[in-house]
This record gives C-alpha cells, sequence and structure tokens, in this order.
C-alpha cells in the first residue's frame, strides 16, 4: 500500500504532477505555479459532483511535470490492472 500525505501537491516534492482544470492556452502569462498542480474541487457557481479514480497499474507511467490528461488517460490504459471511483460532492463556500 502507499501513503499519501494531506496537501502532499502544494510542497515542492520530487514527483510528476499534470496540468489542472484552470489551463488556458489563451492566457498570455506564466501560471505554472497555478496550473500544474492539484487544485481540488472547486465548483464555480453551486455545488458540483466529482468523480475520483484511482488506478492500480503493472508500471511507472513515463509523464513529464505539465502532462495534459489526454496524455495521462493513454499511459494508464496501457498498464492499467484495476481501478475504482467514488463520487463526491464539491461545495459552494
Amino acid at each position: 500500500s502507499i501513503s499519501i500525505k494531506a496537501d502532499l501537491s502544494r510542497t515542492k516534492g520530487d514527483y510528476v504532477q499534470g496540468k489542472n482544470s484552470f489551463t488556458s492556452g489563451l492566457l498570455a502569462e506564466d501560471f505554472s505555479e497555478i496550473e500544474n498542480h492539484y487544485v481540488g474541487p472547486t465548483p464555480p457557481d453551486k455545488d458540483h459532483q466529482y468523480e475520483l479514480t484511482v488506478y492500480a497499474l503493472d508500471h511507472s507511467l513515463n509523464l513529464k511535470n505539465g502532462f495534459y490528461l489526454n496524455e495521462f488517460l493513454k499511459e494508464v490504459n496501457q498498464h492499467k490492472i484495476d481501478q475504482t471511483s467514488i463520487n463526491l460532492i464539491g461545495r459552494k463556500i
């Protein structure tokens, strides 16, 4: 089993993180400190339902920092043994 510490993505650890949904090619400025880290559910207007999926893989993924979701899913589909999902409610604060 693997243990993941709370707020892990906020640390400057030696692990790979992909782009989040704040990414936009329309932005003129560099927002990599925001868009290259996990942010968590952030409903824009009301409570939203989110799906969290955990994958069991037979191999480490070959991804570089700043990867996109489609790159992640392609790699996962090549190495997936099993997966499980849970639906969560993100509350508008």
